[in-house]
């Protein structure tokens, strides 16, 4: 039987003068910009999964590594809960006062629709899914969702659920046994529901592979990266080159590597927000990253809704981005005075 303390966890320590500040962003923004051009009839011709998956590395390597150092539950719990909950729950409510201003439908009929109601309901559990829409809003854009990029938190809640369940295992299993199985039933369970959507073209199976079973590589590949530090950093540079290499083929001519991407990515986001040094002058920035993520749909889509700037695109984007970035500033200070 292995106990937890049998790994020195204090001497796992992460370098404040890193880059994943400026990583967060720059996935944010390209984010905004993938689903810009999707509202305006535009093609992107880069997948933006990258980028999603890109946060989810991140957060499995900051995460766990907060857990490890402070593992009390209830404090764990209060400090995801006040950082997640506070800013998701303001742009739920800011999405039905914007829908109730620009709906096609009356107020009282918006207001007391059922599919109103389902849409708070459910979205405040973070099942967007079930309600992704509100009544007579956007429904001549190219997409009729209120917030598409909603769908990742439940995943990103439920990997903050393991965290403490899986730190508990490593009393009876080795660190690097339980990550890396976790990791590999990961990658085995993407590849098989990736298979069956090909076999038989049911989108539930690709909706199955984005879910938490399919994403937890992404969380935990940078979990055993965290605990196997000193081999990495003593040979980053080799893996990042590898990992670039393999990670262009995967999207140019030999797409099963793809398959490979949780580790791949993994190590070029890391080598990067750890090792980049000229960059981590960024570590000192406000982080409204997941406000960005949280505003920017509902706000392209008015936007897009209003025609504004319709005739100038650029025009358009750079107007979003200043409508985007006062917004979530807002909402950044608003739930910093709620919490207070």
């Amino acid at each position: 039987m292995m106990n937890a303390n049998y790994y020195d966890f204090k001497n796992i320590e992460v370098n404040k003068n890193n880059c994943f500040t400026l990583l967060k962003y720059i996935f944010a923004f390209y984010i905004v910009f993938h689903h810009f051009l999707v509202i305006t009839s535009h093609v992107d011709y880069i997948n933006p999964g990258i980028f999603v998956n890109g946060f989810f590395i991140i957060s499995g390597f900051l995460i766990f590594n907060s857990y490890i150092h402070n593992n009390d539950l209830k404090l764990y719990a209060q400090k995801r809960i006040k950082r997640i909950y506070p800013p998701y729950f303001i742009t739920i409510l800011f999405c039905v006062i914007l829908g109730l201003t620009i709906t096609s439908l009356d107020c009282k009929s918006f207001i007391f629709s059922p599919i109103t109601w389902k849409y708070i309901t459910s979205n405040l559990l973070f099942l967007n899914f079930v309600q992704p829409n509100l009544p007579g809003v956007f429904e001549n854009n190219e997409l009729p969702y209120i917030d598409a990029s909603l769908w990742t938190l439940k995943v990103e809640i439920l990997f903050y659920v393991t965290v403490p369940i899986v730190y508990y295992l490593f009393r009876y299993i080795k660190v690097n046994t339980i990550i890396l199985g976790i990791s590999l039933f990961s990658i085995i369970y993407y590849i098989i529901t990736n298979i069956l959507f090909y076999v038989t073209n049911n989108t539930i199976f690709y909706s199955l592979s984005h879910q938490i079973f399919g994403m937890l590589s992404y969380f935990y590949i940078p979990v055993f990266i965290l605990f196997n530090q000193q081999k990495f950093k003593s040979n980053h540079i080799q893996l990042l080159i590898i990992s670039v290499i393999i990670f262009i083929l995967s999207y140019t001519i030999f797409p099963v590597f793809t398959y490979l991407e949780p580790i791949t990515l993994s190590i070029i986001v890391l080598s990067i927000a750890l090792y980049l040094k000229k960059l981590s002058f960024s570590y000192k920035w406000k982080d409204i990253s997941y406000e960005i993520f949280l505003l920017h749909f509902p706000i392209i889509q008015t936007l897009a809704t209003l025609n504004y700037f319709k005739d100038n695109i650029y025009i358009m984007f750079i107007a979003s981005i200043i409508v985007i970035l006062l917004c979530s500033f807002l909402l950044h200070y608003i739930c910093k005075l709620v919490i207070k």
